[in-house]
């Protein structure tokens, strides 16, 4: 009996779920759950230990090794042979990028590991076949995500063309309207911001001595407006902030909307992006080349930049 169970391979799972997909049929527990059927239907060749579980939560399949916070782990314990093969639900659950798929499977494969989609009986790095169909299902997966990417892109510079807001949360001193969509002026925020621009250009205040002013007026932030407003939506009782008091504003704040330049009338779309700084090893937001910047027209706060 001893002499069959050594001859069983040594599993390892892992999980992707990125921000989007928390709620998705393809979430965390929905591929664990697979997995192990899959691992059950194949007890009699693979063992699996719950320590060799990976999960990355909130990660793209764009994103590097590095870039994540469970893979680097996963690889670690590769390098020392912990297992004998890794599992995941689907191909671009590892990947999404080729390049950085095949680099990683060629990697795990000089190591001496193996490499299975539990649900894609085509990619498994055991057989020829299996390596020649990872390639092609990697270039497909790629092409998917660049198609998707390229329409999400697009549908955001038509949203901003039509004035709606397509950059997070709006600025302060707007509204969005909840049926267009589009981008509307708040009477009661738009004045704060018109204070703030006057007390800065005419009355000559510092940052400082305006955010002092800001807090003594108990003048409701941004995260208090929309605090407020789930708490009212959810009919909660509980101050649902925690970090800061409420109508707390911090200097940099202040800062921020006196360097708001959608308060003139104008603002760009795609000014900035976030992308891998090698160095720090994180993600870092840059700013992109002018010609790639797209002027969006919005309602005027404000007459002139500061």
């Amino acid at each position: 009996m001893k002499k069959e169970e050594n001859k069983k391979r040594r599993a390892c799972l892992y999980v992707r779920v990125s921000t989007t997909e928390q709620g998705e049929k393809y979430g965390k527990e929905g591929q664990i759950d697979q997995m192990k059927k899959w691992l059950a239907a194949n007890e009699d060749g693979f063992t699996f230990d719950e320590k060799y579980l990976y999960i990355d939560d909130g990660f793209s399949g764009a994103s590097e090794i590095q870039e994540r916070e469970a893979m680097p782990r996963l690889f670690e314990a590769a390098k020392k042979r912990e297992f004998d093969v890794v599992l995941v639900w689907k191909l671009d659950r590892f990947f999404r990028k080729t390049r950085y798929l095949l680099n990683a499977i060629e990697e795990l494969k000089d190591i001496g590991i193996d490499f299975i989609a539990t649900t894609q009986s085509e990619v498994n790095t055991t057989s020829s076949m299996g390596k020649f169909m990872l390639g092609l299902l990697g270039i497909m997966a790629e092409m998917e995500r660049d198609l998707i990417m390229e329409r999400t892109t697009m549908g955001r510079i038509e949203a901003a063309k039509d004035m709606k807001w397509v950059g997070g949360m709006h600025s302060y001193g707007y509204d969005i309207d909840p049926d267009s969509q589009k981008i509307a002026i708040n009477p009661v925020t738009s004045k704060i911001v018109q204070k703030i621009f006057k007390w800065y250009t005419q009355d000559r205040l510092t940052t400082y001595e305006i955010q002092k002013r800001m807090n003594k007026l108990n003048i409701p932030t941004q995260a208090d407006l929309i605090a407020d407003k789930l708490r009212k939506r959810k009919k909660l009782k509980k101050e649902l902030r925690q970090k800061n008091p409420s109508n707390f504003w911090h200097e940099p704040t202040i800062r921020k909307i006196l360097a708001n330049e959608a308060y003139t009338g104008l603002y760009y779309y795609g000014k900035k992006s976030r992308k891998y700084d090698a160095v720090a090893k994180k993600m870092k937001e840059v700013m992109n080349p002018e010609e790639e910047w797209i002027p969006i027209s919005c309602p005027r706060i404000i007459n002139n930049k500061i």
